[in-house]
Formats: C-alpha cells, structure tokens, sequence
C-alpha cells in the first residue's frame, strides 16, 4: 500500500486505495443499452418508473437521469449516461462512497492483489 503522509503526520489512502478498498461492495453492472438520444434514453427510464406504478415497486427518482427501483433483498440503478443507459444491481439500500464518481472509470482504477481476467476474442 502506498500511503501518503498528511501535514499532520498521519497515513493517508491513496484515490487508487480507497477505491480498492470499497470496490468489492459496489453495485455490479447487469448491463448497458445504447439509444439514439439522450431524450430516448431517458423516455426509457420515464417508462420503467410508469411501470413501476402498476406492479407496486418502491422507486426513487434521483434525477431525470437515474432511477433506483427497490426489490425484495436488492436494487436495481438505472442511470443514463447521455444516450446510454446502464442498469447495476446492488443489495445496499445506499450507495457506497465514490461509486458514482468511479462507476465509468472503475476498470482504470489498478488494486494491489487483484486478479484480473479478460476475454480473448
């Protein structure tokens, strides 16, 4: 671990280390879709919430770009980011500090002892 040294004298995380440290509570992408828009994309998430009045899902509208639906023992995030939309799931009621932040970049982000496998086409 590579500390950084507070003016204080105290050991500080480094940004790779505190994501590392929380990155195996963060919400696991499901999937992704792309549309043609920002506006479908976010027509799309308009439909789900509508959807969601009929089955009887408790939902909250973060924005006009995110909605988490609450299942029985998880939740489902559906955010759009401009034309695409990306669905996560997550067994926390809340987000855990710096996901948002990261969530697009969180494969940039290098941790010691991580054991990483990739497809060969």
């Amino acid at each position: 671990m590579t500390c950084l040294r507070s003016t204080d004298g105290t050991e500080e995380l480094s940004f790779d280390e505190v994501i590392c440290k929380d990155k195996e509570l963060f919400p696991k992408k499901l999937y992704s879709k792309n549309y043609k828009t920002f506006v479908e994309c976010k027509y799309n998430l308009d439909r789900i919430q509508e959807a969601t009045y009929i089955d009887l899902t408790f939902r909250i509208r973060w924005d006009n770009d995110r909605l988490d639906l609450y299942r029985t023992n998880s939740r489902q995030i559906f955010i759009c980011d401009k034309e695409k939309m990306s669905v996560y799931e997550h067994n926390e009621k809340k987000d855990p500090d710096w996901w948002m932040i990261v969530r697009n970049s969180i494969e940039f982000i290098e941790c010691e002892n991580e054991i990483s496998v990739e497809t060969i086409d």
